[in-house]
């Protein structure tokens, strides 16, 4: 070879000084990723999440070598819904919502089982509108229970009534007035006719 033939060494990095072609330097990859049961440090936190929801204890670093041991669990709370009235009479199940949720009731007593803390616990019915809306805040300590009486209207255009204690139906005097008055005015038409 002559000198223009021969690869100027500092310009071909695969050739060595002495002008013979050099095999290319074989370049280690790093090693593929593995799929392996282990959990990256993003997906850390979501296995933290679960070991709370599971209550149980994981080992804190490489030198603990405690079994899990599971965690107590604070008892749930409870609401006691005592839905007033019947279906006979009312004919509409209120609906009852507990911190906005809707909770599944019947007329008489339901239990729904909360986490401890406050709550809002409240009830309207829906005819051709709502009506009979009423609300009552609480707040349970694990393991209690708090007594909650709804009492829907006896009108359409009034709010319920909700409390600790059995509560009366609002509007039951206004109906008892507006029946007394139809009753009177019967009376009076026919006092009217036999008299005339």
């Amino acid at each position: 070879m002559t000198d223009e033939q021969q690869p100027d060494p500092l310009s071909d990095p695969l050739s060595d000084p002495l002008g013979e072609p050099a095999e290319a330097p074989e370049v280690e990859e790093p090693p593929a990723e593995e799929a392996t049961d282990e959990e990256s440090p993003a997906d850390e936190a979501p296995a933290v999440e679960e070991n709370e929801k599971t209550a149980e204890r994981a080992p804190r670093g490489p030198g603990d070598t405690a079994e899990r041991q599971p965690l107590a669990a604070p008892p749930p709370a409870y609401v006691r819904l005592h839905l007033q009235g019947n279906v006979l009479l009312s004919m509409i199940t209120p609906k009852v919502l507990i911190d906005g949720q809707p909770a599944p009731a019947k007329y008489g007593e339901n239990l729904f089982p909360v986490a401890p803390g406050p709550h809002v616990v409240s009830a309207h019915a829906q005819w051709m509108w709502q009506y009979g809306q009423a609300e009552q805040p609480v707040s349970l300590a694990p393991g209690e229970t708090a007594e909650i009486y709804y009492a829907t209207p006896v009108l359409t255009f009034l709010p319920g009534a909700m409390g600790p204690t059995r509560q009366k139906h609002p509007g039951m005097m206004v109906l008892l007035l507006l029946c007394g008055v139809a009753i009177a005015f019967v009376v009076a038409l026919l006092i009217f006719a036999v008299g005339a």
